[in-house]
């Protein structure tokens, strides 16, 4: 199953060939003992291709730094526990025990279910935790940065996991484990030159999308849905601060435009005023900023979450022109993550 982006290009455009096999951590349970104690293994997608700064390739950040865990009582607003969960010794560990009996009562079935994330204070990721609805995990996109001065080491990428309807059936110390399996919200995009008339580039730019928005998630796939909201910005890539990279010295045919090489972006629906644009000045011409231009958005054209995509950009054939091509790709291990994205 592939993801839908389709795009109406120049015949002369180029198909990127650009891959994320992946592989998924092993998930670690917590260790073993009183088998009434709720405990939690966590497992995250890895992707083969390097680690960027605004994202993360292997699970060691939530090792490293915790998740969050919130337990509602099965099918309800009702919350269980709330409590950070910690990497020691092979195993996760809340700060406090927590037992499956405690959670029957007159009420209450005894089942739960858990939604987790990184980090566990969201905001450094831009994100905001909304009101639980039963059975279905609420967040916020509070204005995801649109430069890549902005998403930089400081800022960190969110992943989450829900799992519902878990409770302790085997009584044993095995069977209390919830299996957290976490999943990326956001989208990605990386962009290629190609190859080029002789310049210098100056930036690369995003016009017209979205950068807030609000995801409603489940347990089963599609994980999550987004529903974007506020105005339309452009995300601006500037390339080596005020200079500029010179082609071909600094830039080479088939270099990613910036060492970062990957940016996150909100999934969202792609108008037809979504372009990319390519700011550069002739050897030529120093004086003069020209812009280069091709059309991204359309009619089904839209960013999926845990999809990445990748821009190769041709700016051979002109000085006003851009052509283009992209491919799409998974950017998790197992199914492709598909969604309904809502104007």
């Amino acid at each position: 199953m592939t993801a839908r982006h389709t795009l109406i290009l120049p015949a002369a455009c180029l198909l990127a060939a650009f891959l994320l096999p992946v592989s998924c951590t092993k998930q670690e349970p917590s260790g073993a003992g009183d088998p009434d104690e709720i405990r939690i293994s966590a497992g995250f997608p890895e992707a083969a291709d390097p680690t960027t700064k605004t994202t993360f390739q292997t699970q060691d950040l939530l090792n490293t730094n915790g998740i969050k865990v919130d337990a509602y009582n099965q099918g309800t607003t009702d919350l269980f526990f709330s409590d950070k969960a910690e990497y020691n010794d092979g195993g996760w560990e809340f700060s406090g025990k927590h037992y499956w009996s405690e959670a029957k009562d007159a009420t209450h079935n005894g089942r739960l279910d858990f939604f987790a994330y990184y980090p566990a204070d969201p905001s450094s990721a831009c994100v905001s935790i909304g009101t639980y609805a039963a059975s279905s995990p609420v967040f916020s996109c509070t204005a995801l940065p649109l430069t890549n001065g902005d998403q930089s080491d400081a800022f960190e990428e969110f992943v989450f996991a829900f799992e519902a309807d878990k409770g302790n059936l085997t009584g044993s110390s095995t069977g209390n484990t919830v299996n957290l399996a976490f999943h990326r919200p956001f989208a990605r995009v990386c962009f290629q030159l190609v190859r080029s008339i002789e310049c210098t580039m100056k930036s690369v730019t995003l016009t017209n999308i979205k950068n807030n928005g609000t995801c409603t998630c489940c347990a089963s796939s599609p994980y999550c849905a987004w529903a974007s909201s506020g105005s339309e910005r452009d995300f601006v890539i500037t390339l080596n601060g005020t200079t500029g990279l010179n082609y071909p010295s600094d830039i080479r045919d088939n270099d990613y435009f910036d060492s970062q090489k990957g940016y996150l972006v909100m999934p969202q629906a792609l108008g037809s005023d979504v372009r990319v644009e390519l700011s550069y000045t002739l050897s030529s011409d120093p004086g003069t900023t020209k812009t280069a231009k091709a059309t991204l958005g359309g009619t089904g054209v839209e960013w999926q979450p845990g999809y990445s995509y990748t821009y190769k950009l041709n700016v051979e054939g002109g000085e006003t022109d851009v052509q283009l091509g992209v491919t799409v790709t998974a950017w998790v291990n197992g199914d492709p993550v598909l969604t309904t994205v809502e104007e």
